[in-house]
């Protein structure tokens, strides 16, 4: 192992430490049926209904997990509106 790559592994480049920045994407929580039921204020029949449909925008996992993420939710409303 060559200097450089060892200086690489521990962190440091020719005698100077490495700033790594670990910032990486934002990951937005998922909402379950329920949270997405109460924000759109109807019964969760009629978010299952919406969501077999496919009339709005929600993420399955699996077969019978489903998952909405906030902002595709709150831009939903408003194209709607």
């Amino acid at each position: 192992m060559t200097t450089d790559e060892a200086d690489t592994m521990n962190g440091t480049m020719n005698g100077r430490t490495a700033t790594i920045d670990h910032a990486g994407p934002v990951i937005e929580p998922m909402l379950t049926p329920d949270e997405v039921a109460e924000l759109l204020n109807v019964s969760k029949s009629t978010l299952c209904r919406l969501t077999k449909k496919n009339e709005i925008p929600h993420k399955r996992i699996g077969q019978r997990i489903v998952r909405c993420c906030r902002a595709d939710i709150v831009a939903w409303m408003r194209e709607k509106a």
